[in-house]
């Protein structure tokens, strides 16, 4: 697999990961350090990550922080003064203050006014109350390939058990197959994947004013490895039975789970944002390593193009499939609730909060996802 990088045992991810996200696209790692350029003193330093996803609705985000260092702990959201989407004749919308550095807007893509449209030209600009304004390249969106199937296996992958030793243990393979066109004429797309699972919980509340439920509970996954494809890598238009993750059978399997990947176009430029993301985030910390370097930007100042925000624009077309993963195929792991060391620590607190109350931690639902069938 000479074009990405599958999984490791250990993930060594670098200081750089902080101005990576994909997810919603934005994640926060452990982090180790790595030697990069930043001024010691001068202006701040802005991380600004933004997508235009094309679709039924189009939907744009945007987010800004202040970078102290390149530690995920110093990376602060902050306000702007606004945030506008642009269109290749300028025309341009105002985004909406979402908090916390989020700017959204959720778009009709046949509004006559503002169309968004595959092959058409968009850029963000916005303000900062230090009175800088940062724009970013005109970037067009390409059409993604519609999936062909996704599937799964078990298989025995080395991992490190209790006592620190590298034993085979089994794990769960993901694998994908998708053309790499949309039609004959139409050149090869770039290729990004973002991965998550929703998996069922039954929690065991040991507070009486707590009621037992049944949550839908949805993490993003991979969002430190390098998911990207170059077409250029391969001989033919199709890409079959490419593994795209493992990980261990965990207690999550253990009342079925939904694997979910988002496949979604890239320009040759968004591509090497992510090759270059990746080169400085998964690292297995040999002496064959490449160094890291610096990551490119399509964001800068308009007064001053020395001053680069780091981050990325772009555009996207957007592809979704899934794949049930019942209790069964994978060895009927354990029930996740009560957790196996007990329901309460020794000081009397909550030994893992979904089997406290599964509606307490992020993306939790009691409603059945409207694709969840067994």
């Amino acid at each position: 697999m000479p074009f990405f990088k599958r999984s490791k045992v250990l993930l060594r991810v670098l200081k750089l990961a902080s101005v990576f996200m994909l997810s919603s696209f934005f994640v926060v790692a452990c982090l180790d350090k790595i030697e990069v350029n930043v001024p010691s003193s001068g202006p701040e330093q802005y991380v600004i990550q933004g997508k235009v996803v094309i679709g039924q609705p189009t939907q744009v985000h945007v987010r800004l922080s202040k970078l102290f260092d390149f530690t995920a702990n110093t990376r602060s959201p902050i306000k702007a003064r606004w945030v506008r989407l642009y269109d290749e004749d300028g025309n341009y919308l105002e985004m909406e203050d979402a908090s916390q550095g989020n700017y959204r807007l959720e778009l009709d893509p046949d509004d006559p006014d503002f169309p968004i449209r595959l092959g058409r030209g968009y850029y963000i600009e916005l303000a900062t109350f230090d009175n800088r304004t940062y724009r970013s390249d005109l970037e067009e969106g390409i059409a993604v390939p519609r999936a062909d199937e996704l599937s799964y296996q078990l298989v025995d992958l080395p991992a490190f058990d209790p006592l620190g030793r590298v034993v085979p243990t089994e794990h769960v393979q993901y694998r994908i197959s998708t053309p790499l066109t949309t039609g004959e004429n139409n050149p090869r797309a770039y290729l990004n994947w973002l991965t998550e699972w929703t998996f069922k919980v039954n929690d065991s509340p040991y507070q009486a004013h707590i009621e037992q439920k049944v949550c839908y509970i949805t993490e993003q996954l991979g969002v430190t490895s390098f998911n990207s494809l170059d077409p250029n890598a391969l001989a033919k238009d199709y890409l079959e039975d490419q593994i795209i993750f493992e990980n261990l059978v965990l207690r999550n399997y253990s009342e079925g789970a939904y694997f979910t990947v988002i496949q979604e176009s890239l320009t040759e430029t968004a591509y090497e944002y992510y090759r270059q993301i990746g080169q400085n985030t998964d690292r297995s910390g040999s002496m064959f390593d490449e160094p890291p370097g610096s990551i490119i930007s399509n964001i800068r100042n308009v007064e001053d193009e020395k001053d680069e925000a780091f981050g990325f624009f772009y555009v996207t077309q957007q592809d979704t499939i899934r794949t049930y993963v019942s209790p069964q195929s994978v060895g009927s792991p354990p029930r996740y609730c009560p957790p196996p060391q007990g329901i309460v620590t020794q000081s009397g607190n909550c030994a893992d909060l979904i089997c406290c109350d599964c509606l307490s931690v992020a993306n939790s639902t009691t409603s059945l996802p409207p694709f969840w069938v067994e």
